[in-house]
């Protein structure tokens, strides 16, 4: 009978010892841990997560007292299941070498351009020819016209957006109509067209080395218009088709990306308005 009790007390315990014997999970199975650039770690639950901090609630804490870190100290977000978000960068502090190996998202914003100088000059393409003479098909009209010489400067205002100064030169021949407008004068003009205006662009894309933007430029123009290839030497009245000086207000609407290595690279922009349609050429970051 002894023997037989023997028997029922260890049966129980070869079923009960192994589920006393379990752990409880532990508290890395169940909180967020936040990873701090020094190393450190707080295990929490995240409530929420702003551009300037992430407001938590200590696990470790009896009180349960909500608090909150300043974002930028933060360097990962881990999850109980062990996937992590990369809350911030840092130009000097590296990576640790074995993060965790479930990456499931990364928040990233680019490369912030305030207080950049991007310094930019190229070529562009104008219809100066028609914008002088119009459709109007006569003899003569434009004979020629040059590229459209460009540079800018722009300045990193905000994290996404730049101020700017750009400034344009283009010239062009043609032969102007006869004051009642029935024929070809005897004598031909030179034009030219210095446009200078501010430019605000938006940053969509701001990488280390692409950046694609939209903005708007707006400026005068300052044209003359010059008789040339007078026939008669003691002629006064020679014609031209828009005096001897002017000055127009311009608006452009302007789409554009560049593309750089380092500080030296190249960009491509295309306009609505003056005082090209299509520009390209070469840019510095500095």
């Amino acid at each position: 009978m002894r023997k037989l009790k023997y028997s029922f007390v260890i049966i129980f315990l070869s079923f009960a010892m192994p589920a006393f014997s379990q752990s409880k999970p532990g508290i890395s199975d169940t909180c967020d841990m936040l990873t701090l650039w020094g190393g450190s770690k707080i295990y929490c639950k995240v409530k929420s997560l702003s551009d300037v901090v992430i407001n938590y609630v200590s696990c470790t804490d009896s009180a349960k007292k909500p608090t909150f870190i300043v974002r930028t100290k933060v360097h990962y977000w881990v999850h109980p299941d062990n996937s992590y978000i990369v809350i911030s960068y840092d130009s000097i502090i590296q990576p640790p070498p074995h993060p965790p190996p479930i990456k499931v998202d990364t928040v990233y914003k680019g490369e912030s351009i305030e207080h950049k100088v991007f310094v930019s000059a190229g070529l562009g393409y104008s219809t100066l020819g028609t914008r002088i003479y119009g459709l109007l098909v006569f003899e003569g009209g434009l004979v020629s016209e040059s590229w459209v010489y460009n540079g800018a400067i722009d300045y990193g205002i905000k994290y996404n957006t730049t101020l700017g100064l750009a400034m344009s030169y283009q010239e062009a021949t043609g032969v102007p109509l006869t004051l009642d407008k029935t024929g070809q004068a005897d004598n031909s003009e030179y034009f030219t067209r210095f446009n200078c205006g501010f430019r605000v662009l938006h940053y969509i894309v701001h990488t280390y080395s692409l950046f694609v933007y939209s903005g708007f430029r707006l400026g005068i123009s300052y044209w003359r218009d010059i008789p040339i290839d007078i026939n008669e030497p003691s002629k006064i009245d020679a014609v031209t088709t828009l005096g001897d000086q002017s000055i127009y207000p311009s608006i452009q609407v302007l789409f554009g990306c560049k593309l750089i290595y380092r500080v030296i690279g190249l960009h491509l922009e295309v306009g609505i308005g003056t005082p090209y349609f299509a520009e390209a050429g070469l840019s510095i970051k500095i």
